[in-house]
C-alpha cells in the first residue's frame, strides 16, 4: 500500500528533525544549552506545550531543563524523592538508594508493565487523558505512589521518557499539555529514540566531566609538588636549589645592567645547644618562628631562603653593602628582644650576620664563599653581631 502524502511528510519532518537534535546535541559543550535547545526543537516537531528533562544529582532526580512549565510547577514537582513525615529520605527494598515517588519515580527506575496500554516495551510512559486513565486505572497497574499534580494543573497528555546510556537510566524527558490526544505511539518511538540520544550526550558530559576534574587534580597535585620541591619542608622557605636559580638571575642581571644587590647570611648562636637542651622538636619550632620574623622583615623583592641546617640566606636586588647592613641591624636588634615561650619555658636567642655586596664578574661560588667567610668571622668574634666588608 503507497504511503499517503501526509506520511510522507510526517516521515521526512521526523528524519529532518532527528538529524536536527542529533546535530545540537553534539555541536554545544555546554550540556544545559545543548539541551535547552533540544526541548525547543522538540516542541517544535510535537507541538506539545511543556517540555522538561529531569538528571540524576545527589540521588535525586530535579528538573535540569525546562521549557513551557509554570515555575511554581517546576518548584512543586522538582524532587521525586520519597519521604516520611520527618523530612527523612525513604530508602528503596536495596537499603543504599532512595525511593522513587510518582510515575516519574517508576519509569527511571524501571518498574514498568509493559502489557499495560500505557507503558511502552522500552520503558516509557504516555497518556492522552490522564482524567480518564485515573479513573480507570488501578493503583496496583500504576505501581506508582502517584501524586497526580499533572493531572491537577489539567495536563491530560502526558509523555514520561527515560533517558538511557548504556542500559543505564540517567534521568527523564517529560512532555506535558493541557490538551488531549497529543500523542500517537509512533510519536512516542521517535521520542524515545531521542530519550537516547540525549543518553548518549549526558553520559559523554559526564565521562568529559570526570577527565576535567582528574585534569584539575592532576594540575593541583603537580603544583604541591613543584611546591614541594621548590620549598623547605619545614620552614616553607626557597630551599638552595631554588634559592640558586634565582641568585644566577640576578648575578647575570648585575653584570648586565651595572646595578648593585647584596646577600645576607645569617645563623642561630648556639643553635645545637637549643636542641640539647630541650628537643629537637623545640629547636624545629624556633627555626620556623625565625623564618616568619625574616620574612615579616624583608621587602617583597626581596628573596629568603633556609640555606641549610640554622642558617639563612637573604637576597636583596638593587641594595649596596649599606643597606643590607642595616637590614641586618634591624634583623638583630628585632631578635635580641624576642621571646621564644614553649611549655612554659621562656628561650632567648641571638642571630649573626655576615653581609656582602657583590662584585661585578664573581662568581656565585666565590661570592657564596666570601659571605659565609663574614658570617664565620662574626661567628668567631663572639656571636650575636654583624660583620661586612669595611668600605
Amino acid at each position: 500500500m503507497a504511503l499517503l502524502k501526509q506520511d510522507i511528510n510526517y516521515l521526512f519532518q521526523k528524519e529532518k528533525y532527528a538529524n536536527i537534535i542529533f546535530t545540537e546535541l553534539n555541536k554545544h559543550r555546554d550540556l544545559n544549552k545543548a539541551l535547552s535547545t533540544v526541548l525547543k526543537r522538540i516542541q517544535e516537531f510535537t507541538d506539545v506545550e511543556a517540555t522538561a528533562i529531569r538528571l540524576l544529582h545527589d540521588s535525586d532526580y530535579p528538573y535540569f531543563v525546562f521549557s513551557g512549565f509554570p515555575r511554581a510547577f517546576i518548584k512543586r514537582e522538582n524532587s521525586i524523592v520519597a519521604i516520611d513525615k520527618s523530612g527523612n529520605k525513604l530508602l528503596s527494598p536495596n537499603k543504599k538508594d532512595p525511593r522513587l515517588k510518582c510515575m516519574c519515580g517508576k519509569i527511571i527506575a524501571g518498574k514498568f508493565d509493559s502489557l499495560l496500554s500505557f507503558f511502552t516495551q522500552s520503558g516509557s510512559f504516555w497518556s492522552n487523558s490522564t482524567t480518564e486513565l485515573l479513573a480507570a486505572a488501578t493503583e496496583k497497574e500504576l505501581q506508582s505512589e502517584s501524586r497526580n499534580y499533572c493531572n491537577y494543573c489539567g495536563y491530560e497528555s502526558v509523555a514520561l521518557i527515560p533517558i538511557i546510556s548504556d542500559d543505564s537510566c540517567l534521568g527523564l524527558l517529560q512532555l506535558n499539555d493541557h490538551r488531549k490526544n497529543i500523542f500517537s505511539l509512533e510519536s512516542i518511538e521517535f521520542l524515545e529514540n531521542i530519550g537516547k540520544q540525549i543518553g548518549y550526550s549526558v553520559q559523554n558530559d559526564l565521562e568529559f566531566s570526570k577527565l576535567r576534574d582528574a585534569s584539575e587534580k592532576i594540575k593541583i597535585l603537580n603544583a604541591k609538588l613543584k611546591t614541594l620541591a621548590d620549598k623547605d619542608h619545614l620552614t616553607g622557605l626557597l630551599n638552595r636549589r631554588s634559592f640558586m636559580k634565582i641568585l644566577k638571575f640576578e648575578k647575570n642581571r648585575s653584570n648586565r645592567t651595572g646595578k648593585p644587590f647584596t646577600l645576607i647570611m645569617s645563623d642561630i648562636d648556639y643553635f645545637k645547644k637549643i636542641n640539647d637542651t630541650y628537643g629537637h622538636d623545640v629547636g624545629d619550632k624556633i627555626l620556623i618562628e625565625v623564618s616568619k620574623e625574616l620574612k615579616k622583615s624583608i621587602r617583597r623583592s626581596d628573596t629568603i631562603s633556609r640555606w641549610g641546617g640554622d642558617e639563612f640566606l637573604v637576597l636583596l636586588p638593587e641594595t649596596n653593602q649599606t643597606g643590607g647592613a642595616d637590614l641586618a641591624d634591624k634583623l638583630l636588634n628585632i631578635f635580641r628582644r624576642k621571646v621564644f615561650k614553649y611549655s612554659n619555658k621562656k628561650i632567648n636567642i641571638t642571630l649573626s650576620f655576615g653581609v656582602f655586596e657583590y662584585e661585578k664578574n664573581k662568581s656565585i661560588k666565590e661570592f657564596l664563599k666570601s659571605v659565609d667567610d663574614l658570617l664565620l668571622k662574626a661567628k668567631e668574634t663572639g656571636r650575636d653581631r654583624i660583620v661586612k666588608i669595611e668600605n
